[in-house]
């Protein structure tokens, strides 16, 4: 139905973006927003393997969600960038994703 074919075109996008990422198994991931497209990413980055899957956000539930389907940890936007740097040893994630769109702040961190 409808919505199988809706959650498989949103899934579609997070194996996407992280193969165009070039993902590598053991590869952290970082990703700032956990609306339907970030979710989508951290379920694949979880699939495909990453070492260490982060999610950012700032909406409670969205961060519950992406512990369900994934996430190794998860921060509050404010401190996202200082966190995913304390969680990766200071260097960063290797791949980082701005699945918020159109918000400079969000885009600056990532």
């Amino acid at each position: 139905g409808t919505q199988a074919i809706f959650t498989a075109d949103v899934l579609s996008i997070g194996m996407a973006t992280l193969e165009r990422a070039g993902i590598r198994t053991g590869d952290s991931v970082a990703v700032f927003g956990q609306g339907p497209v970030g979710l989508s990413v951290v379920a694949s980055a979880r699939a495909l393997g990453a070492g260490l899957v982060m999610g950012v956000d700032s909406v409670e539930y969205r961060q519950l969600i992406s512990r369900q389907l994934g996430a190794d940890a998860v921060f509050a936007a404010g401190e996202g960038v200082a966190r995913v740097k304390d969680a990766t040893g200071g260097r960063g994630a290797d791949i980082v994703v701005d699945a918020v769109g159109g918000n400079v702040a969000v885009f600056q961190d990532a």
